[in-house]
C-alpha cells in the first residue's frame, strides 16, 4: 500500500518498490526522488509504493499507478532504477516502455557514477583559490 499517495492531481508521480517489507518505507530513496524532481523543475511527486512486494507478486501501488497513467494523469515518473517494475531486464523495459506509451516520461535517478568527480576540475578549495594544491 502506498502510504503517501496524493492521487493524480499533481502531474510528477514517483514508484518504489522494496522487498522484503522496509519499516522506513524506503524514505532516502524517497527524499532522493524528491530532490531530483526539484532539480528538473517539476512539482512534488505523489509517491506509490509497494512495500514487501516481490516483483513477480501483487502490487496494488503499481497497478494503481498504471490506472492514473493511462487515463493521463501524471506527465513524469521518477524511479530509482528499473529494478522497481522487475528484476528481469526485458521485462522491466517493457513496462518502462508500456507507461511510455500513455505519454508518460520514465525518467530514472542518475547514478551518482554520472555526477563529475574532484579530479575533473578545479573543485578543491585550494584549486578555486588558485593556490597550488
Amino acid at each position: 500500500m502506498c502510504a503517501h499517495h496524493r492521487g493524480p492531481a499533481g502531474r510528477t508521480a514517483m514508484y518504489l518498490r522494496c522487498y522484503p517489507y522496509d519499516r522506513w518505507h524506503m524514505g532516502s530513496h524517497q527524499e532522493e526522488l524528491r530532490r531530483y524532481a526539484r532539480r528538473l523543475g517539476l512539482g512534488e511527486p505523489a509517491v506509490y509504493l509497494d512495500n514487501g512486494a516481490r516483483s513477480l507478486g501483487p502490487r496494488p501501488a503499481f497497478e494503481r499507478l498504471l490506472r492514473h497513467t493511462a487515463d493521463g494523469g501524471y506527465q513524469v515518473l521518477l524511479i530509482p532504477g528499473p529494478f522497481v517494475f522487475s528484476l528481469h531486464d526485458n521485462e522491466a523495459r517493457a513496462l518502462a516502455e508500456g507507461i511510455r506509451s500513455f505519454g508518460c516520461q520514465v525518467r530514472e535517478l542518475p547514478s551518482p557514477s554520472r555526477f563529475p568527480t574532484a579530479a575533473a576540475g578545479p573543485h578543491r578549495p585550494a584549486e578555486r583559490a588558485g593556490l597550488p594544491a
